[in-house]
C-alpha cells in the first residue's frame, strides 16, 4: 500500500453509510454485553460486579476502538471486510467464554481477546502505517494480561486485569 493510497482510506467521505456488517458486528458486541448479565446473575455480589465491570471496561475500549476504525478505514474491500469478520469472530469467542471467565474459560476469552486486538491493529495499518505500533504493543500487551489472568484466581487475576486497562487507558498518551 503506498502512502497516498493510505492517505485516501482515512479521509471520511461525506454522507457514508453504515454497512450492514457494521451493524452485525454492533449486535455480537451486543450479545457480548448479555453475557455480562448472565455473569453477574449467576453471583450477584460486589466483587462480581466489579469483575463485570472491568470485563466491560476492558471490551468496551475495544469496541470503541473498531467503530473509529470503521470510520477511519470502511469495511468496502474484500480485505477489510475479511478482517472485520475475524474481529467479529473473536468478540464472540470472548461473549460465549464471559460465563465462566473467572472459572475454566478465562484463557479462551484471553485468546479471543488478543485475535480481537491483532485484527485491529491489522486493520488500523491500513490507515496509519507504521504508526500503528504505537497502539498495537500496549493493546496486545493487555491483551496478554488478560490470558495471563486466566491462568490464575483470586487477586492476581484480578490485578492482571486491571494492568490490561491501565494499559489500555494510558495507550493514547504514548
Amino acid at each position: 500500500m503506498s502512502t497516498g493510497e493510505r492517505m485516501n482510506t482515512a479521509v471520511e467521505e461525506p454522507g457514508r453509510r453504515v454497512t450492514t456488517l457494521e451493524l452485525f458486528f454492533d449486535l455480537v458486541f451486543v450479545f457480548t454485553l448479555t453475557q455480562l448479565s448472565v455473569l453477574l446473575a449467576g453471583d450477584l455480589t460486589f466483587a462480581t460486579a466489579g469483575r463485570v465491570a472491568l470485563i466491560f471496561m476492558v471490551l468496551f475500549w475495544m469496541y470503541g476502538a473498531y467503530a473509529y476504525l470503521t470510520n477511519q478505514v470502511p469495511p468496502d474491500r474484500p480485505s477489510r471486510r475479511l478482517l472485520l469478520l475475524l474481529g467479529m469472530g473473536a468478540f464472540l469467542v470472548c461473549a460465549l467464554a464471559i460465563p465462566r471467565v473467572f472459572d475454566d474459560t478465562g484463557v479462551i476469552f484471553g485468546l479471543g481477546f488478543l485475535a480481537v486486538v491483532v485484527v485491529h491493529t491489522a486493520l488500523y495499518t491500513r490507515s496509519h502505517g507504521r504508526d500503528a505500533i504505537w497502539y498495537g504493543v500496549p493493546n496486545s500487551l493487555a491483551a496478554l494480561a488478560v490470558t495471563a489472568a486466566g491462568f490464575l484466581d483470586g487477586l492476581a487475576a484480578d490485578g492482571l486485569w486491571l494492568l490490561a486497562l491501565l494499559l489500555q487507558f494510558v495507550t493514547p498518551f504514548l
